[in-house]
């Protein structure tokens, strides 16, 4: 098998901030038309036979796996009801966690992740800046170098997986439409932050997108954890890992709103109280 493309760094002198995000974009939403058409219609990847359910999730899970540049992906899908509710959360939450500090907020979910850093980021040079797309109308939201560290089962050591991150929205869809896809691909470095961790290799592409009164997430990854454990132990375990963060982050934002609505409390009567003083 071969291995997963790699990136070349960011920070070499050919492509522009711009161009290199418009790139990344056109890749994922090719893989994606292959993983999870936005017309519902049947992947050309291989669906798992039942979907996958979990407590905090009304929605069922689907899974497909399927080859992509070479590499074993594996995606997830998911339509989630579009309200701050327990079980499900809206289209405000999703953006909120995933179109913002997405790293931060995936490390704040998901047990496995044991640290970050921020490498290099052109923010300012792609915020709100169009990207060209036949027939589509996009504009970039951030592009970041990241370091992620990963935490496996003792005794294997932990892995890092440098990567370049780069996340658009989507602006033609009207009032009601919205649409966003995070795109995370490995890069070739010679530098490593963190010292314990065995170099590792990892590639995602999420995306949310509203559909009537629902929120649909697709996510869609390979990935090789480096190291002497074998490729196809790595693969028959992608699966679980991928479903399963779905329900971590539900519940997560499940107790993240409830935050919100006590501080929101909190502030409430402390307003009242000081309108009462004399």
């Amino acid at each position: 098998m071969r291995t997963i493309p790699t990136s070349p760094p960011p920070y070499a002198s050919a492509p522009s901030a711009t161009s290199l995000l418009t790139s990344l974009l056109t890749e994922a939403l090719t893989l994606l038309s292959s993983a999870a058409p936005r017309d519902g219609s049947r992947p050309s990847w291989t669906l798992q036979r039942k979907p996958r359910h979990y407590p905090n999730s009304t929605a069922p899970i689907h899974l497909s796996s399927g080859p992509h540049n070479g590499a074993h992906w594996v995606c997830r899908r998911s339509s989630h009801r579009d309200a701050a509710e327990r079980e499900t959360a809206s289209w405000t939450e999703f953006e909120a966690a995933f179109k913002t500090e997405h790293t931060l907020h995936e490390q704040a979910f998901t047990p496995s992740v044991i640290g970050f850093e921020r490498v290099a980021w052109w923010e300012e040079a792609v915020k709100d800046v169009s990207l060209e797309l036949p027939h589509e109308q996009w504009k970039g939201v951030s592009l970041e170098l990241l370091e992620i560290v990963h935490s496996l089962p003792k005794p294997l050591h932990p892995r890092s997986f440098p990567v370049l991150q780069g996340i658009a929205e989507r602006v033609d869809m009207g009032v009601e439409g919205g649409e966003f896809v995070v795109v995370t691909v490995p890069v070739g470095v010679k530098w490593k932050l963190w010292a314990q961790a065995v170099p590792a290799r990892y590639a995602a592409v999420e995306r949310f997108r509203r559909v009537g009164p629902d929120v649909e997430w697709v996510m869609a990854t390979a990935s090789r954890a480096g190291g002497v454990l074998p490729g196809w132990v790595q693969d028959m375990s992608v699966p679980g890992v991928v479903a399963k963060d779905v329900d971590l982050y539900l519940k997560w934002e499940a107790a993240q709103r409830e935050r919100r609505a006590e501080a929101d409390m909190e502030e409430s009567l402390e307003s009242d109280g000081d309108g009462g003083a004399v």
